[in-house]
């Protein structure tokens, strides 16, 4: 049986974490655990004068995209697969590959064939752009803009 290990701030560093730490631990074939504050709610879930500010509400609204990557993956097929991507955060079935591309241009190690390329907005999730590419081992992929971005590739 494989293990599928649990990435938890609070047992990490304790509250905090970032929106690229989410994405990265994901693409690495992690279970993805975030504690903030909970400041939002009318009686506080934590307070500490060594962790001031607001909750991480970026982080929260990252972690429900995701969660909508985890939906469309089959994951008892997915294998982190971290020499696929330049990035070094790839998940791939064999047939299709969620990348997360901090910065730039990102590389992608697949199959010869057209794939429909998907980049998304990684914290609201929100397509910012669609294209067909066409694989001959390494497909070179211009992420749109200086912003991370999550990039979903699935066969034509």
């Amino acid at each position: 049986m494989e293990r599928h290990p649990l990435l938890d701030t609070d047992h990490l560093w304790g509250i905090g974490g970032s929106v690229d730490w989410a994405y990265k631990v994901f693409c690495r074939g992690y279970h993805v655990l975030y504690m903030d504050k909970c400041t939002d709610y009318p009686s506080t879930f934590y307070e500490e004068a060594a962790y001031p500010g607001p909750s991480n509400l970026e982080v929260r609204r990252a972690l429900g995209t995701i969660k909508s990557f985890a939906d469309r993956l089959d994951l008892a097929r997915t294998r982190p697969c971290t020499d696929r991507a330049s990035s070094g955060y790839c998940l791939s079935d064999g047939r299709q590959w969620l990348v997360y591309a901090p910065e730039g241009q990102v590389a992608v190690n697949a199959d010869e064939g057209i794939y429909v390329a998907t980049f998304f907005d990684p914290v609201e999730g929100a397509v910012l752009r669609e294209e067909r590419v066409q694989g001959d081992r390494f497909l070179w992929l211009q992420v749109p803009g200086a912003k991370p971005v999550v990039v979903h590739l699935t066969p034509s």
